[in-house]
Protein backbone atom coordinates (compact mmCIF):
# COMPACT_ATOMS: atom_id res chain seq x y z
CA UNK A 1 0.00 0.00 0.00
CA UNK A 2 1.23 3.61 -1.35
CA UNK A 3 1.11 5.84 2.12
CA UNK A 4 1.77 8.31 0.09
CA UNK A 5 -1.56 8.23 -2.25
CA UNK A 6 -4.84 8.85 -0.10
CA UNK A 7 -6.81 5.99 0.23
CA UNK A 8 -10.23 5.71 -0.26
CA UNK A 9 -12.07 2.18 1.04
CA UNK A 10 -15.54 1.59 -1.52
CA UNK A 11 -18.36 -0.34 0.03
CA UNK A 12 -20.57 -1.73 -2.29
CA UNK A 13 -24.80 -1.62 -1.52
CA UNK A 14 -26.98 -4.14 -0.41
CA UNK A 15 -26.90 -7.43 -3.38
CA UNK A 16 -24.14 -5.61 -4.91
CA UNK A 17 -20.73 -6.67 -5.03
CA UNK A 18 -17.13 -5.10 -5.32
CA UNK A 19 -17.30 -5.14 -8.68
CA UNK A 20 -20.27 -2.05 -8.76
CA UNK A 21 -18.10 1.01 -8.26
CA UNK A 22 -14.95 -0.34 -10.89
CA UNK A 23 -15.28 2.81 -13.00
CA UNK A 24 -15.47 5.47 -10.09
CA UNK A 25 -12.56 3.83 -8.68
CA UNK A 26 -10.47 3.20 -12.14
CA UNK A 27 -11.19 7.03 -12.71
CA UNK A 28 -9.49 7.94 -8.76
CA UNK A 29 -6.72 5.75 -9.09
CA UNK A 30 -6.03 7.58 -12.45
CA UNK A 31 -6.14 11.24 -10.23
CA UNK A 32 -3.64 9.43 -8.16
CA UNK A 33 -5.52 7.79 -5.15
CA UNK A 34 -5.15 4.07 -3.70
CA UNK A 35 -8.78 2.51 -3.90
CA UNK A 36 -9.93 -0.57 -1.67
CA UNK A 37 -13.13 -2.68 -1.68
CA UNK A 38 -13.91 -6.04 -0.60
CA UNK A 39 -17.34 -7.94 -0.93
CA UNK A 40 -19.91 -8.23 1.99
CA UNK A 41 -20.90 -11.88 3.21
CA UNK A 42 -23.28 -13.34 0.86
CA UNK A 43 -21.93 -10.65 -1.90
CA UNK A 44 -19.94 -11.11 -5.12
CA UNK A 45 -17.20 -13.78 -4.68
CA UNK A 46 -17.96 -14.78 -1.28
CA UNK A 47 -19.52 -18.39 -0.98
CA UNK A 48 -21.71 -17.84 2.05
CA UNK A 49 -24.58 -15.90 2.49
CA UNK A 50 -24.80 -14.97 6.15
CA UNK A 51 -27.73 -16.86 8.07
CA UNK A 52 -29.13 -13.06 8.78
CA UNK A 53 -29.58 -10.03 6.83
CA UNK A 54 -27.60 -7.50 9.25
CA UNK A 55 -26.26 -4.49 9.42
CA UNK A 56 -23.78 -5.35 12.93
CA UNK A 57 -22.32 -8.35 10.94
CA UNK A 58 -21.58 -5.95 7.73
CA UNK A 59 -20.26 -3.64 10.00
CA UNK A 60 -18.36 -6.58 11.69
CA UNK A 61 -16.69 -7.13 8.73
CA UNK A 62 -15.78 -3.48 8.13
CA UNK A 63 -13.69 -3.29 11.06
CA UNK A 64 -11.93 -6.52 10.56
CA UNK A 65 -11.03 -5.28 6.67
CA UNK A 66 -9.83 -2.09 8.22
CA UNK A 67 -7.91 -3.76 11.11
CA UNK A 68 -6.28 -6.42 8.77
CA UNK A 69 -5.32 -4.17 6.52
CA UNK A 70 -4.38 -1.70 9.31
CA UNK A 71 -5.63 1.00 7.71
CA UNK A 72 -5.70 4.50 9.20
CA UNK A 73 -6.49 8.00 7.42
CA UNK A 74 -8.69 6.95 4.54
CA UNK A 75 -11.76 8.21 3.04
CA UNK A 76 -14.96 5.69 3.54
CA UNK A 77 -17.29 6.39 0.32
CA UNK A 78 -20.36 3.79 0.54
CA UNK A 79 -24.35 4.11 -0.63
CA UNK A 80 -27.24 2.24 -0.32
CA UNK A 81 -26.21 -0.84 2.29
CA UNK A 82 -22.64 0.42 2.49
Amino acid sequence: MDKQKKTILFLHGALGTSKDLSVLMDHLVEKGYQTLTFDFSGHGQTSKWPDEFRIDLFARELEKYITDHKLKNFILFGYSMG
